[in-house]
């Protein structure tokens, strides 16, 4: 079972096998559970062989019942093979008398076989596909299903665990639970009226939350929440987080307040500090720093309760491995409007 899960693990391959699996299933479905069949299907789908076979016994109907309407249907049904086929017999009459073969055609072609031959009538065929374009279709298919299946693992990857590990999601829950959050009453403070812990873990390349904040009658005041602000992508890895946003949202007035945690490094970095500004004020992460979030009605302290960095490939692409913030809100006392 933990080869399996290896192999699910690494997206390209699963998609490549999932493809694969797929134009199996299919071709077993098509020749074995539901195979085409046809039904009163004319003879220009026949082989060569049985299309001269059709043709002769054509010829011979017509020899004794003199038919000419029904032999001229039957001609025609072998589309632009019937030409072909005719010369063939009239050159080679095998068991069958010439007049027969001679009458026969022309009743089919009354301007003459080598009319007939350089200028074919039209049929009711049908062109099948050459096998190149076949083989295009095909590989088509099947670079469709292995991209769809690529990036389908890539977001299912959070999920997919080994026997007895946990996932990024699950370790951060883990984590929320074991940290132990600020007693403000014991530092003779007020409580706030929201407060909670909240982990980021890499791998959570989902990373989103969202909280409402009530008053103590239950009156809804606003939200607070966080996610992902900034990352370096890595193929076939999980997400470089090099800034989580933490916002504010107050209802009263409408308003938003919105701040950019970044690992020390990566806030270094000018021109990121300057692309992140655009969505709130970039703050260098250390541990135990409290961030005040305000609005014009809430008040949030924001605390780093704990902290890992990762490492990229320069200095300024180091980021979160581990993230864990302490929220905590407060009403702030407004004046009537």
């Amino acid at each position: 079972m933990e080869k399996v899960t290896d192999v699910l693990k690494k997206p390209v391959l699963s998609g490549v096998l999932a493809g694969i699996a797929g134009i199996i299933l299919g071709l077993f479905w098509a020749w074995m559970v539901q195979p085409v069949q046809w039904i009163n299907a004319d003879p220009s789908f026949l082989s060569a062989d049985y299309q001269a076979d059709y043709l002769r016994m054509a010829i011979d109907s017509y020899q004794v019942n003199q038919n000419a309407e029904a032999a001229l249907h039957r001609y025609k049904s072998l589309g632009a093979n019937g030409p072909v086929i005719l010369a063939t017999i009239n050159a080679n009459p095998g068991s069958q008398k010439s007049d027969a073969i001679g009458a026969f055609t022309k009743i089919v072609e009354p301007g003459g076989l080598a009319a007939a031959t350089s200028t074919p009538t039209g049929g009711g065929t049908t062109t099948a596909a050459s096998p190149t374009t076949s083989g295009i279709i095909i590989v088509v298919i099947v670079v469709v299903v292995g991209v769809v299946g690529y990036f389908v693992l890539r977001l299912m990857r959070p999920l997919i665990k080994k026997s007895g590990e946990q996932t990024p999601v699950q370790q951060a829950q883990q984590m929320d639970r074991e940290s132990r959050k600020t007693d403000f009453a014991e530092m003779n403070e007020e409580p706030p009226i929201f407060q909670m812990m909240n982990t980021y873990v890499v791998g959570d390349d989902l990373y989103t939350h969202s909280m409402d904040i009530n008053s103590a009658d239950g009156t809804y005041l606003g939200q607070c929440g966080l996610e992902i602000a900034d990352s370096i992508p890595v193929f076939d890895k999980p997400k470089r987080v090099r800034g989580i946003a933490v916002w504010l949202f107050g209802l009263k007035y409408k308003e938003t307040t919105w701040a950019i945690l970044m690992p020390p490094d990566a806030y270094e970095n000018a021109a990121l500090r300057d692309r992140l500004r655009v969505k709130g004020e970039p703050i260098k992460v250390e541990p135990n720093l409290v961030i005040e979030i305000e609005t014009r009605e809430l008040k949030m302290h924001v605390r780093i309760a704990d902290v890992e960095y990762g490492q990229g490939a320069t200095a300024d692409e180091d980021y979160f491995k581990r993230l864990t913030l302490e929220l905590a809100v407060w009403p702030k006392i407004v004046a009537p409007d």
